[in-house]
């Protein structure tokens, strides 16, 4: 049995992979899911706004005998932990994927932009989650589904003030993971949208060029959520990854 760990981003559940899932054949795996502090059903925070406590709060729980390797696919936030927990823990990664998501750490702008979303927040919580989640997707990808935006605004608003100054802390502090996965014993997946306003592509393509062989795919007219922009396409690169590797 091969373990697959799926780790959802800030302001999200686990429920968040289900689009995906249902592309993806299940038969072989067992499928993990957990969340990240402060989302979903994992409502306690750490102590400690550090990345070591969130991946270690990711480690517990995951049921996996500590002699089986797991694949991890992390997006967003998911795959800034996965990052670290991969530096950790690397002798037990069969595979990773970061799914709109990156290896390396926050730039100083982007530090100093953290800061500022926590103050905004502070002052409109609701304001700060609603354009936030709006202004990840594909503009147009409002046209036609604003209904599925609605939806996952709504999920996010679930998450209080507390985990978000407690997740943008922790992604703000994060390690650069870069050195460690040019070390890595094991394949790099990268599934990206090409309309990232997040992730933008140029910046990718350097953190990219750093990491030889890793498999790519930028996703055409796609933001930073093509698990719902573009769930066939998620999907069936997932599956051409798990046959790669098997």
């Amino acid at each position: 049995m091969t373990h697959l760990v799926f780790l959802h981003g800030f302001l999200e559940d686990a429920s968040m992979w289900q689009p995906v899932l249902d592309r993806v054949s299940k038969s072989g795996y067992r499928i993990h899911l957990p969340e990240l502090p402060g989302h979903g059903k994992n409502t306690t925070l750490p102590a400690a706004y550090t990345m070591d406590e969130w991946v270690e709060n990711i480690m517990s729980q995951l049921d996996i005998p500590a002699d089986e390797p797991f694949i991890f696919i992390g997006h967003s936030m998911g795959g800034y932990v996965g990052a670290s927990l991969a530096m950790r823990y690397g002798q037990r990664i069969k595979a990773f994927c970061a799914f709109h998501s990156r290896i390396g750490d926050d730039p100083e702008e982007k530090k100093e932009n953290r800061l500022r979303a926590i103050e905004a927040a502070k002052e409109n919580r609701e304001r700060y989650i609603r354009m936030m989640v709006s202004g990840i997707f594909h503009p147009q990808f409002h046209v036609h589904h604003q209904d599925k935006i609605d939806k996952q605004i709504d999920i996010a608003l679930s998450v209080n003030i507390d985990t978000i100054e407690a997740s943008h802390t922790v992604m703000r502090g994060r390690p650069n993971a870069i050195a460690a996965f040019q070390e890595r014993n094991f394949p790099l997946f990268y599934f990206l949208g090409d309309h990232d306003s997040a992730l933008p592509k140029e910046i990718m393509d350097e953190e990219i060029a750093q990491l030889p062989g890793a498999a790519v795919l930028f996703a055409h007219q796609t933001g930073h959520m093509g698990y719902i922009e573009c769930p066939h396409v998620a999907g069936e690169f997932i599956q051409r990854m798990l046959r790669s590797i098997m």
